[in-house]
């Protein structure tokens, strides 16, 4: 508890700034006072919260702790600190413990010395029950808080969306890149064939597909000299004529690349 010379302090924190004289007399028995040391956690990502903390003096920092997984570009995972901010008195934190079982979402870390007021689950539970008229302005008071937060997040996600777009087109030209070094390197040490199998190889790998042949133009017609797939030795060396009815005659005669989803729905062939 906190003694009643302390309500100069509670009335200039912003929180409580529209609280009249009486109203926050009713608050300051629930009020605990609380100190930390620099450096000191005050929330602990993961940890079980049961108190809302309103800064009196001092100052916080706000950060998340992100596991980035980049399995799929060949690297090791990666941590990613992210800073959210770092508030002066008058902010108020860990508001989500009084609404709902929750675990803590980030770390509250003290950036100096100072002091704050803490109400307890408890305590607030209480304060909806005893006084409802004081129960419901804090509990509007933190769904603004939290609303203003999720607008933050909002911006936010569409900035990890970006760059998760940026991330797999920086995937695709590693393989790309991947592909025409294997390529280079095969060209001195390989024979025109397996040459050739490691371009079409190499293609499949950046188009994502499990078949594929690569088909060469000689005297007028198409000759497959490389495939992939269970029908690999079936279609090897075949030759086929340039016709508008086949996808590399189109290509051919178009001089344009075709993409369809499923050639054996292709009508003609």
């Amino acid at each position: 508890m906190i003694d009643s010379t302390q309500l100069n302090v509670l009335n200039k924190l912003s929180f409580f700034k529209d609280y009249d004289d009486e109203r926050l007399t009713d608050v300051l028995p629930y009020l605990d006072k609380e100190s930390f040391r620099k450096d000191e956690f005050i929330i602990r990502t993961g940890s079980q919260g049961n108190k809302v903390y309103f800064l009196v003096s001092g100052k916080v920092r706000v950060r998340k702790v992100l596991l980035m997984n980049l399995d799929y570009l060949g690297y090791k995972p990666m941590e990613i600190i992210e800073e959210l901010g770092t508030f002066d008195p008058g902010y108020h934190f860990g508001e989500m413990a009084l609404l709902g079982n929750f675990e803590r979402s980030a770390d509250v870390i003290a950036d100096g010395d100072g002091e704050l007021f803490s109400i307890s689950k408890e305590s607030f539970d209480h304060i909806i029950s005893e006084m409802p008229e004081i129960g419901q302005k804090m509990l509007l008071a933190f769904c603004n808080t939290l609303a203003s937060w999720i607008r933050t997040y909002d911006k936010k996600l569409i900035e990890n969306v970006q760059n998760r777009t940026l991330i797999k087109m920086l995937t695709a030209e590693k393989k790309k890149s991947e592909a025409m070094h294997k390529i280079t390197r095969s060209t001195v040490f390989s024979t025109v064939g397996q040459v050739l199998d490691t371009i079409l190889e190499d293609c499949m790998d950046c188009l994502g597909v499990e078949k594929g042949s690569l088909m060469i133009f000689r005297e007028g017609n198409l000759r497959v000299d490389a495939a992939f797939g269970l029908d690999k030795f079936k279609i090897s060396d075949r030759v086929q004529e340039i016709k508008e009815s086949s996808v590399s005659g189109r290509c051919v005669m178009r001089g344009q690349p075709l993409l369809v989803d499923d050639i054996s729905k292709v009508e003609g062939l």
